[in-house]
């Protein structure tokens, strides 16, 4: 059996000193890949990394930002001799992973509510691509919540599982002011109307049993106590939850000025309608699963292979939900000391942030997993996360990645939080000072002075690759905690775009 000490190198860094192991402890403390375009980031680093983490047999989860990702990975398990664990999760191909299947069977009681809603609201709230925020942001936030929240109960309390499609149709007949929820003349119910119905039956039935365990003087003493309520709830504390959903949809959803429950109703029916649409429905939302996170565990590669230059939108928002649901799926996972890593690898990962990765990310050590994070630049994260705070934002989540690499970058921004980021040394400032009068007279001095270890400009000229540079990719590769660098925590190295691991098949 294989073992898999978090101090074993992952790799080696050599140079003119010796070699440097990097360890899977450091990897699991995050990866962040930093490059403008051609600078050989995803040719260089990235790519080096994803072999290693093959060679040593991990599983992980792969999202893809361009069409030439996929046969990328193809070729690297061929290398690597983990072609047999590559599994392809795309349009027309042979697996699929209903998500909401998936989340019911993980979750158990009221639990399965939670976990839908937090997984719809987070990529709904990841897909606004305006970065527009305002200070409304909480009402909007807690006004989707609610709904979702609700909407997914009544799901659930009426038919016991939830779907996409059948929550779409429930959100489509929500109660509005002026529009009656029961159907007039033989018309045919709307699918909230179905639902409320059962849930309401159901819940009847519930009362009248109960209350055939109390005579009719107990009862009328229970609600002039006002403890009816109260003793009812002991046995059936699920009505508790009809009775508030019921007041939501009846008193205060449907009573909402126009202009905001229209906009509510466009956010949460848009981001449902895209997922019924092929080949997302197929994919995502219907049949049996055929991959599930767990299957990373041991040793499976999920690549989804939806690219967001290809499909967009939606291509984009599938990806962040599986990425969400991979996240969660980890971090539940029991840790033993022998527990094989795993990774998540995302080139241009700027497309697929979400509300949670840095509370995921600070965490992401302790279960193993090795967050590959690979973009441009600053300005672009700052754009992907938006809003007042983007700047605290970004830098709060690569805060949380252990290991950066820079490679070539025109980036002013990213320039100068990279040499900020290594620091400063004193250098031996020598000053000579020479005076003429009646004689010539000549002085000296020595003085110390505060230095960048390396200057913003000097990440412009790093090596980017190609023929030109003899396939050469230069990077300055920054790990925190002791010095690991011969004294510095920093180190310029070199990525071979042509190498290839000793694999033998």
């Amino acid at each position: 059996m294989k073992t898999f000490d978090l101090d074993q190198p992952l790799l080696e860094f050599g140079s003119k000193d010796g070699f440097i192991p990097f360890t899977m402890r450091m990897a699991c403390e995050g990866i962040s890949i930093l490059g403008s375009i051609g600078s050989g980031k995803s040719s260089g680093s990235a790519r080096y990394f994803a072999m290693k983490m093959l060679e040593q047999g991990f599983g992980g989860l792969v999202l893809t930002a361009k069409n030439s990702e996929k046969q990328d990975w193809i070729n690297w398990c061929k290398h690597t001799g983990r072609i047999r664990d590559l599994v392809i999760l795309e349009p027309n191909g042979f697996e699929r992973f209903n998500f909401m299947d998936y989340l019911g069977s993980h979750s158990s009681g009221a639990g399965l509510t939670g976990n839908v809603v937090n997984v719809l609201k987070t990529v709904i709230e990841a897909s606004k691509d305006d970065g527009h925020h305002g200070s409304n942001d909480d009402f909007w936030s807690g006004a989707l919540t609610m709904v979702l929240s609700f909407t997914v109960q009544l799901c659930k309390m009426a038919y016991g599982s939830v779907s996409v499609e059948t929550l779409y149709e429930i959100c489509q007949s929500l109660p509005k002011e002026g529009i009656r929820i029961a159907p007039e003349n033989g018309a045919e119910p709307s699918a909230f109307y179905k639902a409320h119905s059962l849930v309401i039956s159901q819940t009847r039935e519930k009362v009248a049993v109960w209350k055939t365990l109390y005579s009719d003087e107990a009862l009328k003493e229970l609600k002039q106590s006002n403890k009816y309520d109260a003793e009812l709830y002991k046995v059936h504390p699920e009505i508790r939850q009809v009775k508030q959903m019921d007041d939501f949809f009846i008193n205060t959803l449907r009573t909402l000025a126009d202009k905001t429950r229209s906009i509510i109703d466009f956010t949460i029916n848009g981001f449902l309608f895209q997922f019924l649409q092929e080949p997302v429905f197929s994919l995502f939302c219907n049949g049996t699963s055929t991959v599930t996170p767990e299957m990373c565990t041991s040793g499976t590669i999920i690549l989804v292979n939806m690219p967001v230059k290809e499909f967009h939108k939606i291509g984009r928002d599938s990806q962040i939900m599986m990425k969400l649901i991979f996240q969660q799926a980890m971090e539940k996972r029991p840790i033993e000391d022998n527990t094989m890593p795993v990774f998540l690898y995302a080139d241009e990962a700027q497309l697929f942030l979400h509300p949670q990765d840095t509370v995921f990310q600070a965490t992401a050590r302790s279960s193993r997993i090795i967050n590959c994070f690979i973009t441009q630049n600053l300005p672009n994260l700052f754009v992907s996360m938006g809003g007042e705070k983007a700047e605290y934002k970004v830098k709060a989540l690569l805060s949380t990645f252990g290991t950066k690499i820079f490679h070539s970058n025109s980036c002013v921004d990213t320039n100068e939080f990279s040499s900020s980021l290594i620091g400063d040394e004193f250098i031996i400032d020598q000053s000579q000072t020479v005076t003429y009068s009646q004689a010539p007279s000549e002085s000296r001095g020595k003085s110390l002075k505060l230095e960048r270890m390396m200057r913003p400009e000097d990440f412009v000229d790093l090596k980017t690759g190609s023929p030109n540079n003899q396939f050469l990719v230069e990077g300055i590769i920054h790990c925190q905690g002791n010095a690991k660098f011969f004294g510095r925590n920093f180190l310029k190295v070199n990525f071979f775009q042509k190498y290839q691991p000793k694999f033998i098949a």
